[in-house]
C-alpha cells in the first residue's frame, strides 16, 4: 500500500505541526502528511493532572519551560491565544558544587562572586572557563557548524574531556557536569563538546540555557501547560496526523523520495509512502536510527551521533502550601549529590518551584539518572525527601508524587543517552602492544557500524595519536596516510610496533616471576598471563602457566595441597584448577587488615543546651548561669588567644565558620565523656558539672568507609592560673600533657614514672591475658616460668608461648597481680590481648557494658491512653514472627560468581543439642527448609547469649559476602536522625522482634544462603544477619515503613517516635502502628520504652 503527497512532515512535536501549520496556511494546494511515531503528538512536552489540596491540576512533564529567545513560540502562543506567566525565582537557592557543603545563592547562574567560600582560584576558573566555551560558541555558524577549523576537533572530544583539559578545580569541573545535566540531561563524560557549543548557538549563548532570568531558557511557564499548543494545531490540522507510525527508511529515487514506515501499535504493519519533499522534524539521535538511502553526508551523520537522546527522570511533588517561598526560598536546588561516602551519589540534581497559575503548590526537579535509574519509583521517592530536607525540613508532599523517566529529558533540549562510541585513547607503546590496540579498533568499529574501508582509514589515524600519526606519515610519503588503503596503513604500523623479542629473554623472565608480597591472586594470574603472551609455549600454555603459578606462590599451605590434590584421567590438575584452589584457601584464610585513617575533618560543634532555651553565656556558650557566674570567664580561648572565653563560644571562630582552626596538641584527660544533646535525648553517663565542648570529626577509612565520631573536651584550670584544655579519653588510666603545655605552666619539676603504660586489646572470647614478646621486653624481661597449658587461637593454630610472667597491673582504682603470657615474636598474633581472666579483675562490670536496663529506662506510668494503645494494637506485641508483605529481599551476586561449597564444623558435644533443636525451631517457623542438594553451603557459627540459648548464623565471609554486589544504600546520619526529633517533648523506642528475619528472601535468593550443618542442608527463607548486604537491604525495608510520618526515624531495626506534645506524640504511635501492622512487622514489647522523657539512641 502506498500513499503520495507533496510533502512528508516526519515527527508532531511543536516543530513538525507548526511546519505542516505554515504550508496549509501559504499553499493550501500541497498535500501535506505528518507521521508520528508516538501515540500522541506534542514529542517531548508532555502535560499531566496530579492530585492537589484542593482537587487536580496540571504540570508539564516535558517541556514547560519558553525562553524570552523563542521568538516564534511566543508569537504561536499569542496566535492560539493561549497566556504565559514568569518562573518564579525570587528568594535564596541551595547548591551542593564543588563538595558536600550546601551553600545558598541569590542567582540563577552562581557567579565567581557567589563562590567565594570556596577559594579565589576556584572563582577564577570558573570565570574563565565559562568565557572561554561563551567565545567558542560565538565561533560557530549554527547552520554551518564545520565550516569553522576547530570543529573537527572539538567533535572529537565530550566536554568532561575538554573541562579536565581547561579547567583546574574540582568546582569548576562538577559545575560543567551539573550543567550538562540540567540542560542537557546528560553527564559532560557523555556529551559532544560541538553538539553542546552549536545548542548554546543556537539559544544565544551557553548561559541562556541555565538561566531562568532575562534571556533565559527557564524564564516562562504556560499556563495550562505546554502540551496543549501541539493537540490544538493537531485538531486544526485533522486526519492528516498519524500517529504510530515510525519512519524506518527513505530512500531517493528517479520519482521522488520513497519513505518505509512500519506501525508501532503492535502489529507491525508496513506501509510507503511516496512525496517530493520531507521535513524532518525530529531529535538528531532519532534521525540517526533512520536508514537513509544514499548515505546522508558525513558531517551530518556526526552531529547526528553527538546529539543523544534524553531520558533524564523527572518528578513533581504537590504540597498543600508553597512552604519555600513562606521561608524566603526560590526553590531551586543545584545539587552533584556527593556524599561523605566516595562513589555514594544521591538522587537530587535540579528542582525548581513549579506553582501552578492557579496557586497549586509543587516542586518540580530531575533525578541523577545513572546512579537511581535502576531503583524502585518508592525509593527515590524517600530518597529525594531526604534530600528536599534541607529546604522542607518536615514539610511532607500531601498531594501526588509523580516521575516519567521516558519524556522527561524531553523538558530539557535535546538530552542524556550516551552517544556513539567516542575513539579509543591514543596508542602507547609503552603501556600496551600494537595488537590489543588493534583489537580495540576493531571493537570500536563494530560498535559504531563502520565498515568502509575510507571510514576505517580515518578513524584509525583520529585515534593513534600525533607521535604516531607522525611516524606513519612519513612512512606512507609523498602520499598522505588517508589516501591509503586501510589494510597497508594497518600493514605498516604493525610492522614498525611489532618488533622482534628474544625467545630466551621472555621465557627467562616468565620463569623468574613470583607472587609479589601484596599481590592477589587475581593479579598473579594476569601477570603471568601477559608474559606468556610472547613465550610462543604453544600446547603447553596451560602446564607452563599451572607450574610457574604453583612455584611462585607465597602461601606454602597453597602449594602443599594443589601438590597434594587427587589426579585422575576424570580430574586432571589443570590451570584454572590450581587457581581455584589457591583462591578457596585465600577466602578461607584472608590476611589481617588493619583501619587506616586516610583523613580527618574537624568540624566544630554547635552544642546546645537541653530544651535549647535560655540566654547564652559568652564565655563558654552554655544557657544555665550568666557570665558573671561562669567559671571560664578567666580562660584563654585556644582560636583568637584571647582571654574570657573558650574556643565553642568565640565569635570570630563562628564568623568565620570554623574553616581557620589551628592544629593544637591534644592534651588527654582521664574523665566522664560528654555527648551533646538534642532536646532530652543524652547519654546516659553526661553530666552537667562539667564544662565540656565539643568536636565532630569525619574519619575515612581504608580510603572508603567514613563515620563520625564525637570528641569531648574540657577546660580545668591548673595550678590556679592556667586554664587547660583536654580532650577526655575514656579509655586512658593516666592523665597526659605534650611538652609544650607543660612549659606553658612554667615547666615545673618533672620525677621519674614509676609505671610503664601497656595497651591491650580487649578479646571477650579469649579466656587467657597474652602480651607479645616485644612488651614483655619493655617491661625489662621479668623472669618466666614455664607454661603447664597449651594456648590455641581462633583458627586452631597453636600459639608458640615463651613463658609466663607475674606483673602488677593498675586501671581505674584496680591494682591487680596477675600472670600473663608471654607469646613468641613469630607466633601470629601482633598486639596484646586482655582476656576474661584478666577482665574479671579489672572491669568486673564488662559482661553489662553497653547493656540498657530496660527496668530504669522503661519506669512510666501508663495511662488509660497508653493502655488502650496496646489494646488496639495487641497483634504488634503477639509471641511469634512477623512476615514482611511489601516486599522480598534480593541477594544480587557479581557477574563472575561462583558457588562456594564448605563442609559443615565439627561443634562440641555439648551444644550439638541445642543446635538441633534451634535448627529445629527455625524449620518449623519457615525460616529455614531442608533440602537435599546445593551448590552453595555455608558453615554454621553457632553462638550462646546471655540467656544460655543458642543463636545460630551462618559464616557468609567464606561463601557469600565477597561475591555479593552490594546495595548502595545510605544509612542516615545520627544528626539528620536528631534533626527529625527536634521539638520532642517525651520519647518512644520501638525495637523488632528478630528484625532481619521478618524479611523473607525471593526464591533466587534462597539458594545462596543454604546452610551446612551436621544435621545436613538448610536453604535459609529469611534475610539473615551476617550477610554484606543485609542492613542497606533492611534500611530500605524501614525507610519505606515511616516514609511521610512526622518526628518518626529509624536506624535499622531500632525506631524513635516523638511528638511536639502528649496528643501528638500518640497520634504518631499510632501512625507508626499502622504502618508495621500494614506491613505485616511485629514487635518485641519487653524491650520497647514508651512515653519516656528520655532515651538512649545510637549511644547519644
Amino acid at each position: 500500500m502506498e500513499t503520495k503527497c507533496d510533502v512528508l512532515v516526519v515527527g508532531a512535536g511543536l516543530a513538525g505541526l507548526t511546519a505542516a501549520r505554515e504550508l496549509h496556511k501559504k499553499a493550501p494546494h500541497l498535500k501535506v502528511v505528518v507521521l508520528e511515531a508516538k501515540d500522541r503528538v506534542g514529542g517531548r512536552t508532555l502535560t499531566v493532572n496530579l492530585k492537589t489540596a484542593n482537587g487536580t491540576d496540571q504540570w508539564d512533564l516535558g517541556g514547560q519551560w519558553v525562553g524570552s529567545t523563542q521568538i516564534h513560540l511566543l508569537n504561536l502562543l499569542k496566535e492560539l491565544n493561549i497566556e504565559y506567566y514568569t518562573q518564579y525565582v525570587t528568594g535564596k537557592k541551595l547548591s551542593q558544587i564543588g563538595g558536600t557543603k550546601i551553600r545558598p545563592y541569590s542567582t540563577t547562574l552562581p557567579t565567581a562572586q557567589e563562590l567565594r567560600d570556596y577559594s579565589i582560584w576556584e572563582g577564577v576558573d570558573f570565570l574563565m572557563a565559562l568565557s572561554r566555551l561563551e567565545s567558542m560558541a560565538a565561533k560557530l555558524n549554527p547552520n554551518d557548524v564545520f565550516a569553522l577549523p576547530e570543529a573537527a576537533r572539538w567533535d572529537g572530544m565530550t566536554l568532561d574531556e575538554w573541562a579536565r583539559q581547561n579547567c583546574h578545580t574540582r568546582t569548576m569541573i562538577d559545575s560543567l557536569n551539573l550543567a550538562s545535566k540540567c540542560a542537557m540531561g546528560t553527564e559532560s563524560k557523555r556529551l559532544n563538546l560541538l553538539f553542546m557549543l552549536y545548542y548554546g548557538r543556537s539559544a544565544g549563548t551557553i548561559s541562556d540555557l541555565l538561566e531562568a532570568e532575562g534571556m533565559g531558557a527557564q524564564r516562562y511557564r504556560i499556563k495550562g501547560g505546554s502540551q496543549q499548543l501541539s493537540r490544538m494545531m493537531s485538531d486544526d490540522l485533522g486526519d492528516i496526523v498519524h500517529l504510530q507510525t515510525a519512519v524506518t527508511k527513505i530512500e531517493e529515487t528517479a520519482g521522488g523520495l520513497r519513505v518505509l514506515t512500519t506501525s508501532t501499535d503492535g502489529s507491525d504493519k508496513q506501509t510507503v509512502f511516496r512525496c517530493m519533499r520531507i521535513i524532518l522534524a525530529v531529535p538528531p539521535s532519532e534521525a540517526g536510527k533512520v536508514n537513509f538511502i544514499p548515505p546522508l553526508p558525513y558531517h551530518k551523520r556526526q552531529l547526528f551521533d553527538g546529539a543523544p537522546q534524553g531520558n533524564l527522570i523527572k518528578f513533581v511533588f504537590t504540597y498543600e502550601t508553597a512552604f519555600w517561598r513562606e521561608k524566603g526560598y526560590s526553590g531551586e536546588i543545584l545539587s552533584t549529590g556527593y556524599t561523605e561516602i566516595p562513589g555514594e551519589i544521591l538522587p537530587l540534581c535540579l528542582t525548581y518551584d513549579a506553582v501552578t497559575n492557579h496557586g497549586s503548590a509543587a516542586l518540580l526537579g530531575f533525578v541523577h539518572n545513572e546512579q537511581w535509574a535502576d531503583r524502585s519509583k518508592e525509593e527515590r521517592k524517600i530518597a529525594l525527601l531526604k534530600d528536599l530536607n534541607p529546604m522542607a525540613r518536615r514539610a511532607q508532599p500531601n498531594g501526588d508524587f509523580t516521575e516519567d523517566g521516558a519524556t522527561a529529558a524531553a523538558s530539557r533540549p535535546l538530552s542524556a543517552a550516551q552517544r556513539s562510541t567516542a575513539l579509543p585513547q591514543p596508542f602507547q607503546s609503552t603501556r600496551e602492544s600494537w595488537t590489543h590496540y588493534e583489537e580495540r579498533l576493531e571493537i570500536h568499529f563494530e560498535l559504531n557500524g563502520i565498515s568502509d574501508d575510507r571510514q576505517k582509514v580515518l578513524h584509525l589515524l583520529a585515534a593513534v595519536g600525533s607521535e604516531v600519526y607522525a611516524k606513519v606519515a612519513n612512512m606512507c610519503a609523498p602520499v598522505k596516510p588517508r589516501d591509503k588503503p586501510f589494510d597497508e596503513v594497518r600493514a605498516k604500523l604493525k610492522a614498525y610496533f611489532s618488533s622482534k623479542r628474544i625467545l630466551l629473554y621472555e621465557r627467562r623472565a616468565f620463569y623468574l616471576r613470583s607472587q609479589k608480597e601484596g599481590e592477589s591472586l587475581a593479579e598473579y594470574d594476569n601477570a603471568l598471563r601477559a608474559l606468556a603472551d610472547s613465550c610462543d609455549f604453544g600446547v603447553m600454555l596451560d602446564d607452563m602457566l599451572r607450574d610457574r603459578f604453583v612455584l611462585g606462590l607465597r602461601s606454602q599451605e597453597a602449594i602443599t595441597r594443589i601438590a597434594t590434590e587427587p589426579i585422575d584421567a576424570q580430574h586432571p590438575l589443570t590451570y584454572q584448577r590450581a587457581i581455584d584452589i589457591a583462591t578457596s584457601l585465600e577466602v578461607a584464610n584472608p590476611p589481617k587488615q588493619f583501619n587506616t585513617i586516610a583523613q580527618i575533618d574537624r568540624r566544630p560543634s554547635t552544642r546546645q543546651a537541653p530544651g535549647g532555651r535560655g540566654k547564652q553565656c559568652m564565655c563558654c556558650g552554655r544557657t544555665d548561669h550568666t557570665r558573671a557566674d561562669c567559671k571560664l570567664k578567666d580562660a584563654t580561648c585556644h582560636f583568637c588567644k584571647k582571654t574570657g572565653h573558650i574556643q565553642a563560644a568565640c565569635l570570630r571562630r563562628q564568623n568565620s565558620g570554623g574553616q581557620q582552626q589551628q592544629q593544637q596538641p591534644r592534651n588527654s584527660f582521664k574523665g566522664r565523656r560528654g555527648k551533646p544533646s538534642t532536646n532530652a535525648i543524652y547519654d546516659s553517663t553526661s553530666t552537667s558539672d562539667n564544662d565540656y565542648d565539643y568536636d565532630y570529626d569525619v574519619v575515612t577509612v581504608n580510603d572508603a568507609q567514613q563515620c563520625y565520631t564525637t570528641i569531648a573536651w574540657i577546660t580545668p584550670t591548673v595550678n590556679g592560673k592556667y586554664a587547660t584544655r583536654f580532650m577526655i579519653d575514656t579509655g586512658a588510666s593516666r592523665t597526659v600533657v605534650v611538652q609544650e603545655t607543660w612549659q606553658t605552666w612554667g615547666s615545673p619539676k618533672l620525677s621519674d614514672a614509676s609505671c610503664q603504660l601497656t595497651s591491650f586489646m580487649i578479646d571477650t572470647g579469649a579466656s587467657r591475658t597474652v602480651v607479645v614478646q616485644e612488651t614483655w621486653q619493655t617491661w625489662g624481661s621479668p623472669k618466666l616460668s614455664n607454661a603447664s597449658c597449651q594456648l590455641t587461637s581462633y583458627t586452631g593454630d597453636h600459639l608458640d608461648i615463651k613463658g609466663i610472667c607475674t606483673v602488677r597491673l593498675q586501671h581505674r582504682g584496680s591494682d591487680v597481680t596477675h600472670q600473663v603470657f608471654v607469646i613468641q615474636q613469630n607466633a601470629g598474633i601482633s598486639k596484646n590481648i586482655l582476656g576474661r581472666d584478666l577482665l574479671d579483675h579489672l572491669a568486673p562490670e564488662w559482661t553489662v557494658l553497653h547493656k540498657v536496663d530496660n527496668d530504669q529506662v522503661s519506669s512510666v506510668a501508663f495511662g488509660q491512653d497508653w493502655e488502650r494503645l496496646f489494646s488496639d494494637y495487641d497483634q504488634l506485641f503477639r509471641p511469634g514472627l512477623g512476615h514482611c508483605t511489601k516486599l522480598k529481599a534480593h541477594i544480587e551476586l557479581k557477574p563472575d560468581a561462583r558457588p562456594r561449597f564448605f563442609k559443615p564444623r565439627p561443634l562440641p558435644f555439648a551444644i550439638k543439642d541445642k543446635v538441633a533443636a534451634d535448627l529445629e525451631r527455625q524449620e518449623r517457623l519457615g525460616i529455614l527448609t531442608k533440602v537435599a542438594h546445593s551448590s552453595w553451603g555455608t558453615p554454621i557459627v553457632p553462638v550462646i547469649t546471655a540467656n544460655g540459648s543458642i543463636r545460630i548464623c551462618g559464616d557468609y565471609k567464606l561463601t557469600l559476602n565477597q561475591q555479593i554486589k552490594i546495595d548502595q544504600y545510605p544509612l542516615p546520619r545520627p544528626n539528620e536522625i536528631f534533626a527529625t526529633l527536634t521539638g520532642g517533648e517525651k520519647f518512644s523506642k520501638i525495637d523488632l522482634s528478630e528484625a532481619y528475619l521478618q524479611v523473607e528472601l525471593d526464591d533466587n535468593s534462597k539458594q545462596y544462603l543454604t546452610l551446612s550443618t551436621h544435621l545436613g542442608l538448610y536453604r535459609q527463607n529469611r534475610l539473615a544477619m551476617g550477610i554484606s548486604s543485609a542492613a542497606a537491604i533492611f534500611q530500605n525495608v524501614m525507610d519505606m515503613v515511616i516514609a511521610g510520618l512526622d518526628m518518626t526515624a529509624v536506624y535499622l531495626d531500632d525506631i524513635i517516635v516523638t511528638g511536639r506534645n502528649d496528643a501528638h506524640h500518640m497520634a504518631n504511635l499510632r501512625k507508626l502502628f499502622d504502618r508495621l501492622h500494614d506491613f505485616g512487622l511485629r514487635i518485641k514489647r519487653d524491650k520497647c520504652v514508651f512515653g519516656a522523657d528520655s532515651v538512649e539512641y545510637l549511644g547519644h
